[in-house]
């Protein structure tokens, strides 16, 4: 599970919003930075995970998690750590929740309790977004970030179908934003974008792409998050920085909703495109929401960095003020269906 309140600023969402009155002369530009509230918000920032380790160790502490000598020695036990509490982890008091391919092993029904489970526990917690459900096909059983970790539903766009639409409308009866993910489609790649560039044919893309259209035709789509994915012998851009990638979910998908970028610090981005880059390529292109997962380059000063950035690029032209009140309308669209 993950959501837009967050802890920790992990999943931190920059939205860059316009609005214009026809009472003003002038344009009102608007940077909207949702970082989380409430059950969190008094967590506070934490120091370079490579430099303070024993700082972290204290901070950590201070609010109740428990971190251990070992955790406490290496950077890597700290991002075992960070992950593990964002994700709303056992060892905090949230429920274990089983992998979609187990999930998948059950009948429906079944599939159905378990996510009015992970619904209701949500809502409780204040949570009112699920970055999920996964609906990318296993292709790829070797996957190291799909397959492998048994995060598909199964082989076939039927069956992932299937499984999906008792997780979206679970959610739905708990008031939860659903967002499906990694279109155009994760499950054939060999690659974890999180670590390098990872590589899709468009066979196995427009294979992917018929769970989106499923999804859409049956109005099951709340949101959508467009992932790091190069297409080979095509375009050598990243999906989520590929105005055609997000042309084919609008007119042939039919999607009209919120479209989430994928953590922009991953590796596919990062190795190729400098953070300013990025974050203007993306919205250009067609993202909505704009996620930081701050976690696997960590920046206490990232939000601000990202707000001043797309400002910026807003007022020099770099972004158009049409593509933000495009995005400004979604969004709230989006908002008022559940609030």
């Amino acid at each position: 599970m993950a959501s837009t309140r967050n802890l920790l600023c992990i999943a931190l969402l920059a939205l860059l919003a316009f609005t214009s009155s026809v009472a003003h002369a002038q344009t009102e530009v608007r940077v909207a930075l949702v970082i989380g509230n409430g059950a969190y918000s008094h967590v506070p920032a934490l120091p370079n995970p490579r430099n303070d380790s024993q700082k972290i160790a204290q901070k950590l502490t201070a609010i109740g998690f428990q971190v251990t000598e070992q955790e406490n020695l290496t950077n890597e036990g700290f991002r075992r750590a960070l992950r593990d509490f964002a994700r709303l982890a056992k060892r905090k008091g949230f429920k274990h929740q089983p992998s979609a391919a187990w999930v998948a092993s059950k009948s429906p029904e079944t599939a159905r309790q378990i996510y009015l489970g992970m619904a209701r526990e949500l809502k409780q917690a204040g949570f009112n977004v699920n970055f999920g459900p996964v609906v990318d096909i296993n292709l790829n059983p070797d996957n190291p970030i799909i397959g492998k970790l048994g995060r598909s539903f199964g082989n076939s766009d039927a069956k992932v179908m299937t499984y999906a639409r008792e997780f979206i409308e679970a959610h739905w009866q708990h008031g939860i934003v659903t967002c499906a993910k990694h279109f155009p489609g994760h499950g054939s790649a060999s690659g974890d974008t999180h670590k390098v560039e990872a590589h899709i044919d468009a066979i196995n893309r427009n294979l992917e792409t018929q769970v989106y259209l499923d999804l859409a035709q049956k109005k099951l789509l709340d949101s959508v998050m467009v992932a790091h994915l190069l297409t080979k012998n095509e375009r050598s851009l990243p999906a989520t920085l590929d105005p055609e990638r997000y042309q084919f979910l609008r007119s042939m998908v039919g999607f009209q909703g919120v479209a989430f970028s994928d953590d922009m610090n991953m590796e596919a981005v990062r190795k190729r495109f400098s953070f300013e880059d990025g974050l203007v390529m993306t919205v250009n292109a067609g993202t909505d929401v704009v996620v930081l997962g701050n976690v696997l380059h960590y920046d206490p000063q990232i939000a601000k960095k990202a707000f001043d950035i797309l400002l910026a690029s807003v007022k020099a032209g770099k972004i158009k003020k049409s593509r933000i009140e495009e995005a400004y309308r979604r969004i709230i669209k989006l908002k008022n269906k559940y609030h």
